[in-house]
């Protein structure tokens, strides 16, 4: 009499009262009526369009108690669109050990464009399966997904050391375009940099430090490129260095200005740190702040 009423609805009461139901329905005709409310309620959720794993679940559970296993099965599956329901299915099919049916699940899965959150795990779940299979193939492709979502540098080596060293450079190159594709963020800028690092391709890094005009960057590779190419890092050093002081006033920026020299100082290029701090003292003596930053390093 009471469960049906919008206002548990609206809470999702009714949703506790169905799992009450379950665990209190033993005998045939409680469950087939169970099936029947279910229905009915699965109904009026479509008519009002909320959101239908929750109930179906139920009714997955309940068929799944009154011995339709079939029937479970085949509700399941009609079904997998929706995440809630698909991760049902996928640990129904761990809990009975049946790999076999947890990796066509979730391929399925993937196939279908689940959200991000049910997708990362469905890419890590495959790629769990895959390492323990040992499949070469599978381990690469779903390493890069997860690198990719991730940009977790742990996924590229595994790709990496699982690929044949003569498909590498392709794979490489799909790698690289494909982060090109990626939104900008910080992170995917200090991994772009990163792998550069990884794969030893110095004349990359500096080109893509020169390409960026980052100071943070910069400061991050230069142990790297000043070795290889000490003019044009400690060009690129001076240019950003200058640029940053022409454009932007405050104490924040007089306090990176003074560990850009500090870090020049640091890495050997004493020289043209002390060729900038004289420089500024002299061009931007006005500047109080910035000259209270920089008291105290060696001209």
């Amino acid at each position: 009499e009471e469960h049906g009423k919008l206002t548990y609805r609206s809470q999702q009461i009714d949703l506790y009262f169905f799992k009450l139901m379950l665990q209190l329905a033993q005998e045939p005709q409680q469950l087939g009526t169970l099936l029947e409310k279910l229905d009915e309620q699965i109904g009026t959720y479509e008519q009002e369009d909320r959101p239908l794993a929750p109930l179906l679940l139920q009714k997955v559970s309940t068929l799944e108690k009154a011995g339709q296993e079939e029937a479970a099965q085949q509700l399941t599956e009609r079904n997998l669109t929706q995440p809630d329901v698909l991760e049902y299915a996928i640990r129904q099919a761990q809990d009975k050990q049946q790999t076999h049916r947890v990796k066509a699940l979730a391929q399925t899965g993937l196939r279908l464009d689940p959200p991000q959150g049910t997708r990362s795990r469905l890419e890590k779940l495959l790629l769990d399966i895959a390492l323990r299979e040992e499949d070469q193939s599978a381990i690469v492709a779903y390493a890069l997904l997860r690198f990719y979502d991730t940009l977790d540098l742990q996924y590229y080596r595994l790709a990496r050391q699982y690929s044949l060293p003569s498909s590498w450079p392709a794979t490489l190159e799909a790698v690289w375009a494909k982060l090109e594709t990626l939104p900008f963020s910080q992170k995917l800028r200090d991994t772009r940099a990163r792998l550069l690092i990884l794969e030893k391709d110095w004349e990359g890094l500096m080109a893509y430090a020169e390409a960026l005009e980052s100071l943070d960057l910069l400061a991050f590779a230069d142990e790297h490129l000043l070795p290889r190419f000490p003019q044009r890092t400690q060009q690129l050093y001076e240019a950003l260095i200058r640029e940053y002081a022409r454009h932007h006033l405050g104490r924040q920026t007089a306090r990176r200005i003074r560990t850009a020299l500090e870090r020049l100082q640091l890495i050997g290029a004493a020289p043209l740190a002390r060729r900038l701090l004289e420089d500024f003292r002299g061009n931007y003596g006005e500047r109080h702040t910035l000259m209270e930053e920089l008291q105290g390093l060696e001209a």
